[in-house]
């Protein structure tokens, strides 16, 4: 599979003074337009230089799509107490009904996912793991809402420890696609390891841009004498992350309209009304005055 589409190319062999110069070769390689950038390597590249980014995902879910037909990427970081901490997603297909199940799944069905007991394995063991359960084995509940109801026909899992934590990398075929054959379940089990690192990076990387973030957020409140609720210091965090108000909802697996009303009382309390000024707010309260 060729790394690029296309590429500029520029060769120059001159001689001077009787010697020859050796052939130099320039390529120009647009590794982050995906209009040019079809290859696993390439979009590998893209997967790399987003890390701790809100495109990394995305930029997965089409570095895997360049492999095998996929309709959805999610990426579950579980605690220690093997509860969701973390809930990314990307999707190809109704994003809305997406993240409506995303937010079902991390309040209270990741409980009934078949998966979850390999989780707590791989949590004993911290080995890694490829989990390719048959749907068969679901609960016809669980079947219904998360796979006949999203029009999925089958799933596969990367299950990886990370410093205590445990991540499952989770790739989705949809019916018009079929069922993962051997050969794409042998392509993803050689790319597990490369999958599961970057995967980790992110996940730490996430979590060292919220204890940053909660040091902004401390000294925001600390400077006005006021205080946020757990909610408000989750929203906060979000927009200061540059998240819209779906993709905060997804993350704490909350509704819309409950992130908009956080919003509303954390801006009430900070007496500002609109986003630039949070962002204004929270940079005054980092800078160390001159």
């Amino acid at each position: 599979m060729p790394l690029l589409r296309r590429a500029d190319m520029l060769v120059s062999n001159r001689k001077q003074g009787g010697s020859g110069e050796k052939a130099l070769l320039h390529r120009t390689l647009p590794i982050d337009s995906p209009q040019t950038s079809t290859g696993w390597e390439a979009r590998l590249a893209c997967v790399i230089l987003t890390i701790g980014t809100p495109r990394f995902t995305h930029h997965l879910h089409h570095a895997i799509g360049s492999l095998l037909p996929t309709s959805h990427v999610t990426i579950v970081e579980f605690s220690p107490a093997l509860t969701p901490s973390i809930f990314l997603i990307s999707s190809m297909r109704d994003e809305e009904r997406a993240a409506q199940s995303a937010r079902e799944y991390f309040d209270e069905f990741y409980k009934y996912d078949p998966n979850y007991s390999a989780i707590g394995e791989i949590a004993q063991t911290k080995a890694m793991s490829i989990v390719h359960p048959d749907c068969n084995d679901f609960s016809k509940f669980y079947r219904n809402r998360f796979f006949s109801d999203q029009k999925i026909s089958d799933k596969l899992t990367i299950i990886n420890e990370n410093n205590g934590s445990i991540i499952s990398s989770n790739i989705y075929k949809d019916q018009d696609n079929g069922m993962f054959t051997a050969a794409e379940i042998d392509n993803i089990t050689m790319l597990a390891p490369i999958i599961s690192a970057a995967v980790s990076r992110h996940c730490q990387a996430l979590s060292l841009a919220r204890i940053d973030l909660d040091m902004i957020i401390y000294a925001m409140a600390a400077k006005q004498a006021i205080s946020f609720t757990a909610r408000e210091n989750d929203v906060c965090r979000g927009i200061l992350r540059g998240q819209s108000s779906e993709a905060i909802g997804l993350s704490l697996g909350i509704a819309t309209s409950s992130v908009i009303t956080h919003r509303k009382n954390l801006y009430r309390k900070l007496n500002i009304v609109s986003q630039a000024e949070l962002f204004s707010q929270a940079f005054d309260a980092v800078v160390i005055p001159s």
